[in-house]
C-alpha cells in the first residue's frame, strides 16, 4: 500500500452481497408531542441500545440512526452463510422486545439482500448501494408492527421462518417493483430443503465401519474435515439416520450444532439437550420442568437444568455448568447397558465458543468408552482435534464428474449433456453447494459470467477463517486468473509474503501447485473473491500484476489483459502493436483487450488505432469469424486508411 492520496493506493472497503434491515418507529411525531425532549432522548437511547445489542448478537452491525429509524447490515464486517436468516431473526426479536419492554411503541421493518459496497467517509465506515433504498421502501410499505422482506431474503430464510403470500411493492415515481412477503413467525423446527445425497456413500460406509469396529468400547472418534459447501452436515445427519435403522439399535444420538446468534454461549449443548428432552423455543417453563422431571437426576440438578434450558445460562460462570451437564449426559446418554455405543456429534466444532469447547472437552473426558464421537470442522487445528479421543481424520472430497452428473440429474431431472456437465463441473470444482447455487442461478439468469450471490457468500465466509494476512493475500492474488510464480505473489503482497503462506493456501485448497507455479484451485472461488474487490482496487492490483509479469515467459497477451483491466489503455495498445509479425497462433480471446481499448476512446493516435484494427482483422480472418464481423472491421479499417492516407491500411 502507498499513501492514501496516491492514485496507486488500495482503498479500504469491499463489494459484497449483504442483507439490510431498515426499521422505523410508527407515529413518532404524534408520540413526541407534549413530551419532554430529555424523556424522549432517554427512551430512544434505551430502545436503540436494545436494538444494537440484538443486532450484534445476531452477527450484524448497526450502520446508522436516522431520527427514529435504524439501519443495520448483516454481512458487514463479517459474512455469514445465513445472513438473511440472521436479519429476519433479529427483526423478529426486536418486535418481541418492543412489545414486552416498550408498550405503546410500534415499529415497521423492511429487509432486503443485495449488492453493497463498504468504505470510509472521513473516519467512519459506511455502506452504500441500492439495497439500502430497497429496504427503506419495504419499510414504508408495511403496516405498523410488520416485517416485510424481499424475495432475495425469503429464498434464504424460508427454512427458519414462515411467510405470507407474495405481493408486489412498487417504488415511488419508478417503474421498478419488488416482490415481497410478510414474516408470519419462526418455525418451531427449521425445515430443510431435500438435498441429493450424491458422492458421499463411500464416506458414509467408512463412518459406519469405524463405528462398528469400536462398538465393543474402544475410545475412538472421527474428525470430518470439509471445505465450505461440501455438505458435511448432510453426511453426519445421514450417518445418524443409518445407525437408527440397525436392528436392536438402542443407543442415544446427540446432535450438537453451535448457533452463533443464540442467546446462550453454550448453544450447541443447549439445543442438543433441549432436543433430547423434547422441548423447544415455544415450550413454557412448566413444560420444560415436566420434561426434565422424567430424567433420573437429583432434585437440585433437575431444578438447575430447567433454569439452563429456559434461559441458556447467559450469566453462568465458566465451568459452573460442566458438572450439571455431565450428570445429565451420564443419566441419558452414557449408558453401559446399551448394545451399541452412544453417538455424540459436534457439527462445526471450530465454530463453538471457547466456553463451549471447554465444556465439550470436559464431557469427552468423562464420557467413557461407550460413546463414539464425531466432529466436523473446516480447518484442522490442534486445539480442536485434541478435544476428541484418538481421532481418525477423514476428508469430505469434492464430487467427481460422474457424481456431478448425478447431482444435476436429481436437481434438474434428466441426464445433462456432456458440454453442460463439463462446464458446471469445471466451474464448481465438484462442490455440491456451488453446483446447486449455479443451477438455481442459471434458471433465473442467462448471464453465465456473473457469480451467484449464494456462492460468493460461502466463499467470503470461508476465507474469514484464515489469518488476516492470508485473507489479504487471497484478495490480492484473485486478479491473477493464470498460473503465477512465488515472486509474483511477493510483488503483489510485499516482503511479508512467504512460501509458508502460499503453502497454507494450497493446504486449505484455495490454491494448487502446477510445477513451479500456483493457480487458484477453483475458478468460482477466485471470481467470488475478485468480485468482492472495489473497482479501484482491481485497477491498482492489475497494474501491479502487469509490472510483475514484465520478466515472465507467459504469453504477452496475459500482461496486455492486465494493463487493459488497470485502464492502462495506451500501454496495452503499444504492447499489442509490438506483437505485429510475432504472432504464430491467433486466438479469439485476444479480441477482448483490443475491443476494450477501442471502446475506451482513450487512444486517439491514428497509427495505434490502425494497428489495433489491423490486428483485430487478422484475428478474425485466421479464426474463421462470421462474414458480418469481418466486413465491419474491414469498413472501420478502410475509413481510417482513407482519413489518414495510409497505403498499408488501404492495401
Amino acid at each position: 500500500m502507498t499513501g492514501p492520496g496516491d492514485p496507486g493506493a488500495l482503498r479500504y472497503g469491499e463489494r459484497r452481497h449483504a442483507t439490510v434491515l431498515f426499521t422505523d418507529m410508527e407515529g413518532f411525531t404524534a408520540y413526541t408531542q407534549g413530551r419532554d425532549p430529555e424523556d424522549i432522548d432517554g427512551l430512544m437511547s434505551s430502545v436503540f441500545g436494545r436494538f444494537a445489542e440484538i443486532v450484534d448478537r445476531y452477527g450484524g452491525s448497526v450502520e446508522k440512526y436516522i431520527g427514529d429509524a435504524m439501519v443495520a447490515v448483516f454481512g458487514v464486517p463479517r459474512v455469514h452463510e445465513d445472513d438473511a436468516a440472521r436479519a429476519v431473526g433479529a427483526a423478529w426479536e426486536l418486535r418481541e422486545v418492543v412489545a414486552a419492554e416498550y408498550p405503546g411503541l410500534t415499529f415497521r421493518t423492511g429487509i432486503h439482500s443485495g449488492l453493497i459496497a463498504t468504505g470510509l467517509r472521513g473516519e467512519h465506515e459506511v455502506v452504500t448501494g441500492h439495497a439500502l433504498a430497497v429496504a427503506s421502501r419495504l419499510e414504508t410499505a408495511v403496516e405498523a408492527g410488520g416485517i416485510l422482506v424481499s424475495d432475495a431474503v425469503y429464498e434464504n430464510a424460508r427454512h427458519s421462518f414462515a411467510f405470507g403470500e407474495p405481493q408486489e411493492i412498487r417504488f415511488r415515481d419508478d417503474e421498478q417493483s419488488v416482490r415481497a412477503r410478510l414474516v408470519s413467525g419462526r418455525r418451531v423446527r427449521p425445515s430443510e430443503a431435500p438435498e441429493p445425497f450424491v458422492g458421499r456413500e463411500a464416506l458414509l460406509q467408512e463412518l459406519i465401519r469405524i463405528y462398528l469396529q469400536n462398538a465393543a468400547g474402544t475410545r475412538a472418534s472421527v474428525m470430518l474435515v470439509s471445505q465450505p459447501g461440501m455438505g458435511v452436515s448432510q453426511v453426519v445427519d445421514r450417518f445418524a439416520s443409518e445407525l437408527r435403522t440397525f436392528p436392536r439399535f438402542d443407543a442415544s444420538v446427540v446432535m450438537a450444532r453451535p448457533a452463533p446468534f443464540s442467546r446462550s454461549p453454550y448453544s450447541a449443548m443447549w439445543n442438543a439437550i433441549r432436543e433430547l428432552v423434547g422441548v423447544d423455543d415455544s415450550s413454557k417453563e412448566a413444560e420444560i420442568a415436566e420434561a426434565v422431571g422424567r430424567v433420573p437426576i437429583g432434585a437440585d440438578a433437575r431444578e438447575r437444568m430447567v433454569s439452563f434450558l429456559a434461559g441458556g445460562a447467559v450469566e453462568a460462570q465458566p465451568g459452573e455448568l460442566y458438572p450439571l451437564i455431565a450428570e445429565f449426559m451420564n443419566a441419558v446418554v452414557y449408558r453401559d447397558s446399551t448394545l451399541f455405543p452412544a453417538l455424540f456429534v459436534v457439527d462445526g466444532i471450530d465454530e463453538a465458543s471457547p466456553e463451549e469447547q471447554d465444556l465439550l472437552r470436559f464431557l469427552v473426558d468423562r464420557g467413557g468408552s461407550r460413546v463414539f464421537h464425531v466432529a466436523t470442522t473446516r480447518m484442522l487445528r490442534s486445539e480442536t482435534t485434541a478435544i476428541l479421543p484418538n481421532p481418525t481424520i477423514l476428508e469430505v472430497p469434492p464430487l467427481d464428474l460422474q457424481e456431478t452428473s448425478a447431482m444435476i440429474a436429481e436437481l434438474r431431472g434428466g441426464t445433462p449433456d456432456k458440454d453442460f456437465l463439463a462446464d458446471v463441473h469445471e466451474r464448481t470444482g465438484g462442490n455440491p453447494t456451488f453446483v446447486r447455487e449455479l443451477l438455481r442461478y442459471l434458471e433465473m439468469s442467462p448471464d453465465t459470467s456473473d457469480i451467484p450471490a449464494g456462492i460468493q457468500t460461502v466463499v467470503l465466509a470461508s476465507i474469514q477463517t484464515l489469518p488476516d494476512a492470508c485473507q489479504d493475500l487471497v484478495r490480492r492474488l484473485s486478479v491473477l486468473d493464470h498460473p503465477f510464480r512465488g515472486e509474483d505473489a511477493a510483488r503483489m503482497f510485499g516482503d511479508e509474503c512467504s512460501t509458508d503462506m502460499l503453502d497454507r493456501l494450497v493446504e486449505q485448497r484455495y490454491l494448487r501447485r502446477e510445477g513451479s507455479r500456483y493457480v487458484f484451485a477453483n475458478g468460482l472461488v477466485r471470481r467470488s473473491v475478485y468480485d468482492s474487490l472495489l473497482n479501484h482496487n482491481k485497477r491498482v492490483l492489475h497494474a501491479a500484476a502487469a509490472d510483475s509479469l514484465a520478466d515472465d515467459d507467459l504469453s504477452p497477451i496475459v500482461g496486455i489483459r492486465h494493463r487493459v483491466q488497470a485502464a492502462m489503455f495506451r500501454e496495452a495498445a503499444v504492447a499489442l502493436r509490438d506483437l505485429r509479425g510475432r504472432i504464430t497462433h491467433f486466438d479469439r480471446r485476444m479480441l477482448e483487450p483490443i475491443d476494450a481499448i477501442l471502446k475506451s476512446s482513450a487512444i486517439t493516435d491514428p497509427d495505434l488505432v490502425g494497428e489495433l484494427l489491423y490486428l483485430r482483422l487478422a484475428i478474425l480472418f485466421n479464426t474463421h469469424a462470421a462474414d458480418a464481423d469481418i466486413e465491419t472491421s474491414l469498413r472501420d479499417l478502410l475509413r481510417l486508411g482513407v482519413r489518414t492516407q495510409r497505403s498499408d491500411l488501404l492495401g
